[in-house]
């Protein structure tokens, strides 16, 4: 496999983990934005801040030497040695987390405020699994085989998001938070601890002396340079947030600082598999290869991150709002310039990467000590004056220095240029996609509108790119290339969760509105039984899904923006029947681009099912009940005539002796009506192939249910002639109406059954 065959594979797998982490992260800050409340929350992201601190003080540099080192011993066909290092890293892992847990703890004991003390005990005992899971991990990347971990790190966001939810919901507050965090990231390590060993399943082999020496001088600077780097871009600021400002205002700047990050890890994808390629490339001695590289990667973070940013920015007001609620829309203030320092702190990962593959310690360290004083100076001075936004901008000078000297140190110590005009173009078409998607976003938290706003900016931001040539044949034959090695299953699985993330977020308030139909509406309370078969038809094509071969259709992305289109249209026109119904079209694009029309074949009819959740349009429950009241009524004059009962018609008014008998619209039928359509289809597809013996159940459904108001409205008037008033009206009425209904099944049933049977034979006959 070739180095670039290798970057694309490893890239993936790295996206896919990180994919499901960004969906992970913003579902669980969500989650713990509108659980605890912003003052609460506070505390909860300076103990974060804490955590991560001390994580960084016990991790040391041995996470990312066991990458670089296990990486070029491999590149050397040494794999013994690649084994002896795992052994050693994890040993020295262990000693510096005991080393920091046992000089932190007394502290924690004397001085932590009462109700973070056993959070922050807890946070201490936590440190020996989460710096181990870094080692395996980081061992798994050393081989190249980033798809090793991506289990792990599933099951791990898994854990943590609901140890989340259940700590919420039982009110355990802060301390359950932490202790489920530490349940999750243990099961995490001990199955990362399982893959690396089987990685490195040689791992006795003495480590020589020369390698031992290289490792000191390299560890210290290494270490020293993970520590400073974590203070700059781990949120440092928090600890004179905490001194000086008010805990509303750390919540609103850890917020816009992780949703910062977040908006990045795209971005970050293409520079988080650099290290152990560009090591290896390194170990080979191929200077102009690795030249070559690093200034790919920079170009490809700008051509992710820069409209990222933009669309981010211009659409932060809404988008906050709408997932955060009111009480944080501070935050949108401040994540715009947060988003563009994200960015310039991913393109400095690739210089970081770049210069630790080959060994270079000075100017490294250098650069972080430069700014993180920066960093230290700037938000002591600042904070106590301007608070949050001191913490902003004493973030951006430390970020902003750190990048510059990174990308001279590469510069000089490597030979590798900067792409300036190439980022510069990128920048330019990135400032138009901003300026338009702002003037395309609605005001307020309207979903619809921020979706159509996003993909105004996104296609400006392509035309613009294609037209200043930050876009050209390069990078489009790197794409077709790119996606012709990828695996198409693990693709679809992995960007199937992603849009399954967004389509919650974006049919959330759809949802809840149906819900609120279906359960105060009588005509739509079968409404809760459609996604549910919906979700079990897709649930029987699972084998026929996973028999079919994914392949990507072009024609999905124009359902999937008319689907969009007919959302937007319906949040305009405040219509949830419009709403509703965009569902099953966004869903059919999203599955044809993802799978092609032959495999989303498998699956179609359950997706097209879901359009029975709409409630009928305004106006058309009156529109459809009067004819049939009249029916009803018309029936039952001329039933009752011919059974010698007295009867005189008025309208929808029936006069029998004594007895006056009102067709009014809950007698219309409608409600068994609608569900017997919804019963007739669900048999009709799966019971029956060809088309005509489908449209006869569905008929048949139609008529048995039409035919059984007719008996019930007939049979009320012969109970009210023969019993009384007093039956045509109260519990009688009701409970007679649903047996006759539940009677009226039988025919319908035996239809289904004939017809089933018929199709049976039928295709008995034509294989003879």
């Amino acid at each position: 496999m070739t180095i670039r065959e290798t970057i694309l594979r490893n890239t993936f797998w790295y996206g896919v983990v990180t994919g499901l982490g960004l969906v992970a992260g913003l579902l669980m800050s969500i989650l713990l934005a509108r659980g605890l409340g912003p003052e609460r929350m506070g505390d909860y992201s300076y103990l974060l801040w804490l955590f991560r601190t001390m994580t960084a003080l016990a991790t040391l540099g041995f996470a990312l030497a066991t990458t670089r080192y296990t990486a070029e011993a491999l590149g050397q066909g040494e794999r013994a040695l690649a084994g002896a290092l795992v052994r050693f890293f994890t040993r020295r892992q262990v000693i510096a987390a005991a080393v920091v847990a046992a000089g932190l703890l007394p502290v924690v004991v004397w001085t932590a405020p009462r109700d973070l003390l056993w959070p922050l005990v807890f946070v201490i005992v936590g440190l020996f699994p989460i710096t181990l899971e870094g080692i395996y991990s980081h061992a798994a990347y050393g081989a190249q085989r980033y798809d090793l971990t991506t289990q792990a790190s599933t099951l791990k966001m898994t854990l943590h998001l609901l140890g989340a939810i259940a700590a919420l919901a039982l009110g355990a507050d802060i301390l359950g938070l932490v202790i489920g965090g530490t349940i999750g990231t243990t099961i995490s390590c001990a199955l990362q601890r399982r893959r690396a060993l089987t990685l490195y399943p040689d791992r006795s082999a003495p480590i020589p002396d020369g390698v031992r020496a290289e490792l000191r001088g390299y560890l210290l600077p290494l270490s020293i340079v993970a520590v400073l780097d974590a203070l700059v871009w781990d949120r440092s600021e928090v600890f004179f947030l905490r001194l000086y400002a008010p805990a509303e205002q750390i919540a609103f700047y850890s917020v816009a600082f992780g949703l910062a990050t977040k908006g990045m890890i795209a971005a970050e994808i293409a520079a988080g598999t650099l290290l152990p390629a560009l090591a290896s490339i390194h170990g080979r001695g191929a200077g102009e290869e690795f030249g070559r590289v690093y200034r790919a990667a920079l170009r490809w973070v700008a051509l992710v991150g820069a409209p990222l940013a933009a669309v981010g920015t211009a659409l932060a007001p809404g988008a906050i709002t709408l997932l955060y609620g009111e009480p944080y829309r501070p935050v949108a203030l401040l994540l715009g310039p947060m988003l563009g320092v994200a960015l310039i702190g991913v393109m400095r990962q690739v210089a970081w990467a770049a210069l630790r593959a080959s060994g270079d310690r000075r100017w490294a360290l250098n650069a972080t000590w430069i700014s993180a004083v920066l960093n230290i100076g700037a938000a002591a001075l600042l904070i106590p004056r301007f608070g949050m936004w001191g913490a902003v901008v004493a973030n951006t000078l430390a970020q902003l220095t750190a990048s510059v000297l990174a990308f001279v140190a590469v510069t000089g110590r490597q030979g590798c240029g900067f792409p300036a005009l190439d980022l510069g173009r990128i920048a330019a078409a990135g400032a138009m996609a901003l300026v338009a998607t702002r003037l395309a976003a609605a005001e307020g938290p309207n979903p619809a509108g921020l979706v159509g706003a996003a993909a105004l900016g996104l296609a400006v931001f392509v035309a613009a790119a294609l037209a200043l040539g930050a876009l050209g044949p390069r990078e489009w034959n790197l794409l077709r290339t790119s996606a012709q090695r990828i695996p198409r299953r693990p693709v679809v699985i992995g960007l199937g969760t992603v849009a399954a993330a967004c389509f919650v977020t974006l049919y959330a308030p759809v949802m809840r509105g149906l819900v609120d139909v279906w359960a105060t509406v009588p005509y739509y309370s079968h409404g809760f039984v459609v996604p549910l078969f919906a979700g079990y038809g897709i649930w029987d094509a699972r084998r026929r899904l996973a028999a079919g071969q994914p392949a990507w259709s072009p024609a999905g992305l124009a359902l999937l923006a008319g689907g969009l289109a007919v959302l937007a249209t319906g949040a305009a026109a405040g219509s949830l029947t419009i709403q509703a119904l965009s569902l099953p079209a966004v869903l059919t694009g999203t599955g044809i681009l993802l799978l092609g029309r032959r495999c989303f074949g498998a699956i179609a009819f359950p997706i097209a099912f879901l359009v029975f959740m709409a409630p009928l349009p305004q106006g058309a429950i009156p529109a459809i009940s009067l004819p049939l009241q009249e029916l009803a009524a018309w029936f039952a004059g001329h039933a009752l005539a011919a059974l010698g009962i007295p009867t005189v018609r008025d309208g929808l008014g029936i006069h029998i002796p004594g007895v006056v008998l009102h067709v009014t619209e809950a007698c219309n039928g409608l409600r068994f009506l609608l569900a017997m359509i919804v019963v007739g289809t669900a048999f009709a597809w799966t019971t029956q192939r060809r088309a005509g013996r489908r449209a006869a159940i569905l008929a048949l459904a139609i008529v048995v249910a039409i035919t059984a108001n007719l008996i019930r409205v007939a049979g009320t008037g012969v109970l009210a002639h023969y019993y009384g008033p007093e039956t045509a009206m109260g519990f009688f009425h009701i409970a007679y109406g649903k047996v006759v209904y539940f009677v009226m099944l039988v025919p319908f049933m035996l239809g289904v059954a004939l017809l089933r049977r018929a199709g049976r034979l039928g295709s008995a006959t034509d294989a003879a």
